[in-house]
């Protein structure tokens, strides 16, 4: 617990420090994985301010922390984004993006799940994720990164989900 306290206050420092006012966090305890400890991150739309047919975005973290394992498409994205892809472009930068050019796979106003980041705990301290750099459909969107059921802290856009 104190360790979820501990991520938690850095993270909000960060973020005071970035101007990020729609971010907050919340670690989840790591799951285990045969011999190593591995953590599992939900990215959701909550309430989509706009239809997304294209899209781009780069997830940042502590690569001393962390190292990106694989994203898992689930949910909304099996639907349509048949043209998607998640590359890291260098340790602590994941860049993904996907396009649809069939019709708004996903329409204004959605909400649901996306994807599944799986990342291996390599060393101890704090995540420290961010978002950056968001392209085409959903550049406008605002974030929040935190526990999924934070009803006390709306967003109309992206949720990195860290439940305990």
């Amino acid at each position: 617990m104190q360790r979820l306290a501990k991520h938690f206050l850095v993270l909000a420092i960060i973020i005071l420090i970035a101007g990020w006012q729609d971010l907050y966090a919340d670690f989840q305890k790591p799951e285990k994985s045969g011999s190593k400890d591995m953590m599992s991150i939900l990215l959701k739309a909550e309430n989509a301010p706009s239809g997304v047919r294209a899209m781009g975005l780069e997830i940042h973290y502590n690569p001393q922390v962390l190292e990106f394992e694989k994203c898992e498409r689930t949910g909304l994205m099996k639907k349509g984004f048949s043209m998607f892809g998640s590359n890291i472009v260098k340790p602590g930068v994941l860049r993904m993006g996907g396009i649809d050019p069939s019709a708004d796979s996903l329409p204004s106003g959605v909400s649901g799940d996306l994807f599944i980041l799986r990342f291996k705990m390599v060393g101890k301290g704090s995540p420290d994720f961010a978002f950056k750099n968001f392209k085409d459909d959903i550049q406008e969107w605002s974030t929040r990164i935190g526990p999924c059921n934070a009803d006390d802290s709306p967003v109309s856009g992206l949720v990195l989900c860290i439940d305990e």
